[in-house]
């Protein structure tokens, strides 16, 4: 029994290994891409994407209703929580072939943090069947205060479209709404889109900037 404690300890599982049946998974992708934030902090995203036929609808009030709950955690290098985001989002159709048809669906977590190196923790639970996917990582968030010459991440995109000033979106940045893509797929003949932001540009005595963007595409 010591010469198997032992064994388990040196590896590590006495830290992850819980007795009791572990829920069903929930499958979904995610990135993180930084912006610059508000003075002293960046804006860390974290954008994740499921196929809506793995959310379980029920039957209520004439439509069919399934709800899932994200939540996403960033802890520093000494362990303290530096962030948290989460919310529930109801999903709804009145056509139950909708329900089933192959659509992934994208959300968004947010966190403002000074530059640094963090350990994020994601999960997202499926509330009506109780199927959960957790995941751990860590990031580099940069310094990105505008005073010199920076671009933010990358972020694919679904679409980017004009948004309004009442539009109330969790992918709205700016005047745009920015629909990610983290799956980072896109059918053949369709746009690929990205957004990202330039930081730092000088004016010149006309209080105009020049820049100049190039970019390459290579098979991955």
């Amino acid at each position: 029994s010591v010469w198997a404690f032992t064994k388990e300890f040196e590896a590590g599982h006495d830290r992850f290994y819980l007795p009791g049946e572990s829920p069903r998974p929930f499958w979904y992708v995610f990135d993180v891409d930084i912006f610059k934030g508000p003075p002293g902090r960046m804006r860390v995203e974290v954008h994740y994407q499921f196929n809506l036929q793995d959310l379980k609808f029920n039957w209520q009030d004439s439509l069919y209703v399934a709800s899932y709950r994200a939540e996403g955690v960033l802890v520093d290098e000494n362990v303290r929580e530096a962030g948290r985001d989460s919310y529930t989002e109801r999903v709804t159709s009145d056509d139950h072939r909708s329900t089933l048809t192959p659509r992934l669906v994208p959300g968004q977590l947010t966190f403002f943090v000074p530059e640094g190196q963090y350990r994020l923790a994601v999960r997202c639970v499926d509330l009506a069947s109780g199927s959960e996917g957790a995941y751990t990582t860590d990031v580099l968030v940069p310094r990105l205060d505008g005073r010199q010459l920076a671009m933010s991440d990358v972020l694919l995109a679904t679409k980017i479209v004009y948004a309004g000033d009442d539009w109330r979106s969790r992918f709205v940045k700016h005047d745009r709404l920015v629909v990610p893509n983290p799956i980072r797929a896109y059918q053949h003949g369709h746009q690929l889109t990205g957004y990202f932001e330039i930081y730092g540009l000088a004016l010149d005595a006309s209080n105009v900037c020049h820049y100049q963007v190039s970019y390459s595409i290579l098979p991955r």
